[in-house]
């Protein structure tokens, strides 16, 4: 049980660790990214391949802001819905859901599924920052 990670595991606020958590969210969220555009078979070109850059990128700098800043509990609840979306976006894939819209539903969840985990970190964030301030 000593090797659980917790929420004192987490760099503290403008660790320079953090930089090293963007740059292996960017490479996981890339890599499926592109593993699901090649599941597709949708053939790959620069375009398609920028794109998916861009997304990583601006992924992983939305979720590892938050714990730059010091949002604890905003980094792990985006990190679970980074996790969900992933997992759906590889499932809509997979599982064939939308036939010829494979691409844009999977892309669509996924979105919608980090976009849902921000509001929900920061609105965990908010409420503790309140709670914290009334103590005082």
């Amino acid at each position: 049980m000593k090797n659980i990670p917790t929420i004192a595991t987490i760099p503290a606020k403008f660790s320079r660790r953090w930089w090293l958590i963007f740059v292996a969210y960017f490479v996981i969220i890339l890599a499926f990214l592109l593993l699901t555009e090649n599941l597709l078979d949708i053939g790959f070109t620069g375009t398609s391949f920028l794109a998916r850059v861009i997304l990583a990128i601006i992924s992983a700098f939305i979720v590892c802001l938050g714990g730059f800043l010091g949002g604890r509990f905003y980094f792990l609840i985006c990190s679970l819905g980074l996790l969900i979306g992933i997992i759906y976006m590889l499932y809509v894939v997979i599982a064939n859901t939308a036939p010829g819209w494979g691409d844009l539903t999977s892309m669509v969840g996924y979105l919608f599924c980090l976009a849902i985990s921000i509001v929900i970190g920061l609105l965990t964030e908010l409420v503790l920052l309140s709670l914290r301030r009334k103590k005082k």
